[in-house]
């Protein structure tokens, strides 16, 4: 979890840059596609950067909510082809060799919060990219899929896609989906969310709470241990629980204290049998992987790409006089926190912004939530709280 500025897992921030091959576009093209969008304005970008998949794709001049364009049309079609299922079952063939991959040495020095991580930590690093390009992704296609109706019909689907994910218990890549559609551009499109059926915000509601982060995970971690094999839990479970046993038994060299050893043994038991999963039954489509292989997604350019997500989300629905104040890019009110997809409360899960409103009405949180001094919230995506900055 954790976005915007969380510290991911103790201390660090957004991830930093991976090695991108061959695919890093020249910088003059994606630094010229970065500076087309002024502020307030919704602008097409250039060819180059749109085929690099650094940036979303907008609407036409004037960012007209209630039309779509050909290329929206086309892209909505392409992924509404596929079903929930077909995507499910394809992102955790994909998921699972990387998450079997794990080391336990990458887990008990911390690997991934080091300057070296691509090298300590492969496999924790790969698996956490793999959720953060699943949540752009996510983003991405519903902002771009036309108007309302398309927007929600694209929405519905990824719940699905949510729904399947859980069925075969990938709780990491369930959770991606889930907080894509928690992050600030997509969570403030009121009217996308009043336009889904109530059957598919109640499912989104009760996923979202079963990823409620009230009482250190509780209702994650319940459920998760009534459950069989196979299973991928949320890494970022087992790496916060690392990274509080680091901290309060840290090591520094020669033998570890017999505590640390037990603690960290307990956990990397755990997740050896996790990693003793078998999903060899489901089918391998190759039509289905090549598509979800074609999607772009350059981590370098995360926090470009997500104030653009946000001003796409703005100009497709302006904020309103009665909206504006908990829909800003900037700051929303404490006394929405339980409606804010990141914030730091001990709020329960966050249902959609539907539900969130006629529990406490327009610009109200629930009843239930308490405030929290004033802390500002800045929007982005959550992350599995694995890659630092040091």
């Amino acid at each position: 979890g954790g976005g915007g500025g969380n510290k991911c897992l103790g201390g660090s921030a957004p991830p930093t840059c991976a090695a991108r091959g061959d695919t890093t576009p020249p910088s003059s093209v994606y630094r010229k596609a970065l500076t087309d969008i002024s502020e307030g304005l919704c602008r097409d970008l250039t060819k180059s950067a749109h085929s690099y998949g650094t940036m979303p794709r907008l609407q036409s001049s004037g960012c007209s909510s209630g039309s779509s364009n050909a290329p929206s049309e086309d892209l909505t079609h392409k992924l509404l082809k596929l079903s929930p299922d077909q995507i499910a079952t394809q992102i955790t063939l994909g998921d699972f060799p990387v998450f079997k991959a794990i080391g336990p040495e990458e887990l008990t020095t911390c690997g991934w919060t080091k300057k070296d991580k691509h090298k300590v930590a492969p496999n924790v690093v790969l698996l956490t990219k793999r959720f953060n390009h699943l949540s752009f992704w996510v983003v991405h296609e519903t902002l771009n899929a036309g108007g309302v109706k398309s927007r929600a019909e694209v929405m519905s689907h990824f719940i699905k896609v949510a729904r399947r994910l859980g069925y075969l218990h990938n709780y990491h890549s369930q959770f991606a989906v889930i907080s894509s559609l928690q992050s600030a551009p997509i969570y403030r499109l009121r009217k996308t969310w009043s336009s889904l059926s109530r059957k598919d915000r109640n499912h989104f509601d009760r996923m979202a709470e079963i990823f409620s982060e009230k009482n250190n995970w509780e209702k994650l971690r319940s459920h998760v241990d009534s459950l069989k094999l196979p299973m991928i839990p949320y890494l970022g479970l087992f790496l916060t629980d690392i990274v509080y046993i680091d901290m309060a038994h840290p090591h520094f060299g020669g033998l570890e204290s017999e505590q640390r050893q037990l603690k960290m043994n307990n956990l990397l038991r755990v997740l050896a049998d996790y990693q003793q999963s078998d999903y060899s039954r489901l089918p391998r489509l190759p039509r289905v992987q090549q598509y979800l292989a074609s999607i772009k997604y350059i981590e370098e350019l995360q926090k470009f790409v997500e104030d653009d997500h946000y001003k796409l989300s703005v100009c497709l629905e302006p904020n309103t006089p009665l909206s504006s104040h908990n829909t800003s890019k900037d700051s929303l009110a404490t006394t929405d926190c339980c409606a804010t997809p990141n914030s730091h409360s001990n709020c329960g899960g966050h249902t959609s912004p539907v539900r969130s409103s006629t529990l406490g009405g327009v610009g109200k949180a629930p009843p239930s939530c308490p405030a929290h001094g004033g802390h500002k919230f800045t929007p982005g995506h959550r992350k599995a709280r694995s890659l630092g900055t040091k």
